[in-house]
């Protein structure tokens, strides 16, 4: 190959891989702008996105504040074992129906053994449902549903059981058995 040839050949490798680096900022950089803008959709419109859960294996950092001892629990606390979360929105100073405190107990089951409710509401809805529940089910509270946020759960009450690691394992919805629908035996 001559002189030229190879300068020619030696130019157009240089060209193609100057392409492709280019092609790969691009990229990047549109992919940090979709996932900008996902989670600007998911802040502005949590209710329209209902679909869309967080992939098996995501670990969400939080912080929330236990309302009956005041002590914050951390999402780094909960490594070591599997656990359930329960997010619900205490409606006034209603007593837990049936089918809830069924769901705890079921909850507590697959968490084995350790379950937080992430309670949405003010410090003093929170507070008296604990009370209602008892000291063995830990209250935390979700201000302004933020934890509920991070984890994409879009209405209450829902579950997310968390692995060994404390990362998501699935995702779930209690099933609410009206008073009026149970069956008598």
């Amino acid at each position: 190959m001559t002189g030229l040839g190879r300068a020619l050949l030696d130019g157009a490798f240089v060209s193609i891989w100057a392409v492709v680096a280019v092609e790969a900022i691009v990229l990047l950089a549109v992919l940090r702008v979709t996932v900008w803008l996902k989670a600007e959709m998911y802040e502005a419109m949590p209710d329209v996105v209902t679909s869309d859960r967080l992939a098996g294996g995501t670990l969400v950092e939080f912080e929330a504040p236990d309302v009956r001892t005041g002590t914050t629990l951390r999402s780094a606390d909960l490594r070591g074992a599997p656990t359930a979360l329960l997010f619900i929105a205490p409606h006034g100073t209603e007593v837990p129906a049936d089918w809830l405190l069924g769901t705890i107990d079921g909850l507590r089951h697959r968490g084995e053994g350790r379950l937080y409710l992430l309670c949405e509401g003010s410090g003093a809805a929170c507070s008296a449902l604990s009370r209602q529940l008892g000291p063995d089910v830990a209250v935390l509270l979700d201000e302004e549903g933020k934890i509920r946020g991070q984890f994409l759960v879009t209405s209450t009450p829902a579950a997310v059981l968390l692995d060994s690691d404390a990362r998501i394992a699935q995702y779930g919805m209690p099933e609410r058995v009206p008073d009026a629908e149970k069956e008598v035996i």
